[in-house]
């Protein structure tokens, strides 16, 4: 069930319910440092969604790995500083490339790469925005190596340098309105499609937890941080039942409504009481 529809209904179910924000994320010196989440069961991709934000400033020589199972072969990855120093790849040996945009400037992106298996369609979104779209390889995505946060390329590695936050990985292809839905509102961890997902909300400790069935954790190595610095993702809302009126306190993003003729709305309020609606392409 989608954010925006578990709001209320949860409200209504139990009087009250409180919805945290992201709180925190993983730093990575370029170094050497990365997350090793082991050899997930089942990584066999058709479909494809990979998904972060990203937060660097960094202007390597060389790329560095965001979220990366690299084989040689059959292998999948985000990538920055591929092609041009501040751009993001989307590609691996089997599944082709597209690179595009500059996210080196210190401010967090939201950064998708999806794959339509049957036609081999990729593309690339930066913010919510389609950057770019090609046509690659058609075979299934599947190797034995390990899945990695901030390190690509076993026998010669590349590390990054910046911030991550928010990671999911899927076998389904997203469309353009769930990545906008998802840039906004975090996976619950039960979705249809989802194989992999860090919300790095943990804060301390050595381990990236994650949060759907396929427990494939994430072990921090050789000095990842964990960082404060966060985007602005997932609603943070106190809702609760008041005299049966609905009392949303502390609401920091808006509330998502369809109208009868099929169009969705953003409701929103200032610290001034101002009510605004704007139209959005509603989440699927």
């Amino acid at each position: 069930m989608k954010i925006y529809t578990c709001l209320l209904l949860c409200c209504f179910l139990n009087g009250n319910i409180s919805v945290a924000q992201n709180e925190y994320g993983l730093q990575f010196d370029g170094v050497n440092d990365f997350v090793d989440c082991g050899v997930p069961a089942g990584y066999v991709f058709d479909d494809l969604t990979m998904m972060c934000w990203v937060k660097t400033t960094a202007a390597p020589s060389s790329y560095q790995a965001l979220v990366a199972k690299d084989g040689f072969t059959s292998d999948f990855s985000l990538l920055a500083h591929h092609t041009n120093i501040g751009d993001i790849t989307f590609g691996g040996d089997g599944l082709g490339q597209l690179s595009g945009g500059v996210i080196n400037d210190g401010i967090w992106h939201f950064v998708a790469g999806t794959r339509d298996g049957s036609t081999g369609k990729l593309k690339l979104y930066i913010d919510g925005i389609l950057i770019d779209s090609t046509s690659g390889g058609t075979d299934p995505l599947s190797n034995s190596e390990h899945l990695h946060f901030g390190k690509y390329h076993p026998s010669n590695p590349h590390y990054y340098q910046g911030s991550l936050d928010e990671i999911s990985i899927w076998d389904i292809e997203l469309t353009a309105a769930q990545i906008l839905f998802y840039m906004v509102n975090c996976p619950a961890g039960n979705e249809v499609g989802l194989k992999g997902y860090w919300s790095l909300d943990e804060g301390t400790g050595g381990t990236a937890n994650d949060a759907t069935n396929n427990n494939n954790d994430g072990i921090l190595l050789n000095g990842v941080l964990w960082t404060s610095d966060t985007p602005s993702t997932c609603i943070l809302a106190d809702v609760s039942i008041e005299q049966a009126d609905l009392y949303i306190k502390s609401l920091t993003k808006g509330i998502i409504m369809k109208s009868p003729d099929g169009q969705c709305w953003k409701i929103m309020v200032s610290n001034s009481g101002t009510m605004s609606t704007v139209s959005i392409a509603c989440p699927n």
